[in-house]
């Protein structure tokens, strides 16, 4: 593992972050990165991969190797023109726009300056979604609620998802008997008929038995205050990975709600150390903006 270390691993998650920002950023063809001089590694749809292998990486080490050792293929040249953040990137673009004989200026005004805005870093927010799968079962496991220390975070989440599940099937199901029997009241009146001969038992053997039982599966079940307040609170795709799951780890995820949770988990992650150093930092810089 010592070529991973050659450089600080904070300084290298900073230079693929802002690598592949720059990859989402800017306008260029795969002769970006040229298959006979960085072989294995190649461009697909915006992304480095590698053309020997395909499959999705969940350790740290080596994820930071795949990188790691892709930078260490590149020259740097100290008069690239510096378009981003990421010193490779830079010596890629230079050379491209050499090897393809394409002026800076000229291909400054092919830029797509309303994606450059929207245009985020997804390495290392995919491989961290792969980290969150990887130790999904941990994580539900021993991730507590905060408002119910007692209970594992997972089954209040899923608590909440089967009581509101339930409730919507009951009251479904006591709306659908209700207006079955204003409907029987209406014609038997048009009709000049006697309904109380069947409303009083019907009313005895399934309405009051149905809205008896919708009242006591709400009090049992609907949870604490603390607890709804709590789920009321978190992001809903930190929910979802917490509850099993689709794992979607957009910008919302990060905040100190969710930092809190996964402190006692994760803190031995550059990964994640870097990604709660990177949006409190764009949280606190919003904060100023908004006051």
């Amino acid at each position: 593992m010592e070529t991973v270390l050659q450089i600080n691993k904070r300084e290298l998650l900073y230079e693929i972050d802002k690598f592949d920002e720059a990859l989402q950023t800017h306008k260029y063809t795969e002769e970006l990165i040229p298959v006979d001089k960085y072989s294995p590694y190649k461009l697909d749809e915006r992304a480095l991969v590698r053309s020997d292998f395909e499959s999705s990486i969940y350790v740290e080490d080596s994820f930071l190797m795949f990188y790691q050792t892709f930078f260490d293929k590149i020259k740097l040249n100290e008069n690239a023109e510096q378009v981003s953040k990421s010193k490779y990137f830079n010596t890629l673009y230079h050379d491209y726009l050499k090897e393809t004989k394409q002026d800076t200026f000229l291909q400054s005004l092919g830029e797509n300056k309303e994606n450059k805005d929207e245009a985020q870093s997804l390495a290392i927010l995919n491989f961290f979604s792969n980290l969150l799968m990887y130790k999904g079962r941990e994580i539900q496991e021993e991730l507590k609620s905060k408002a119910s220390p007692e209970k594992q975070l997972f089954k209040v989440i899923s608590g909440k998802y089967n009581y509101e599940e339930t409730m919507q099937l009951l009251g479904a199901l006591d709306i659908a008997t209700l207006f079955g029997v204003l409907l029987t009241i209406s014609i038997n009146i048009a009709r000049k008929e006697n309904f109380l001969e069947w409303l009083i038992p019907v009313t005895f053997i399934f309405i009051i038995p149905i809205n008896l039982g919708l009242l006591i599966y709400w009090l049992k079940c609907k949870g604490t205050k603390s607890e709804n307040k709590e789920l009321k609170d978190l992001p809903d795709n930190f929910k979802s990975n917490v509850g099993g799951g689709l794992i979607i780890t957009s910008e919302d995820f990060f905040s100190p709600i969710t930092f809190d949770y996964l402190d006692d988990f994760l803190n031995d992650s550059e990964v994640y150390l870097y990604l709660k150093e990177k949006y409190n930092k764009r949280e606190r810089k919003n904060g100023i903006v908004n006051e």
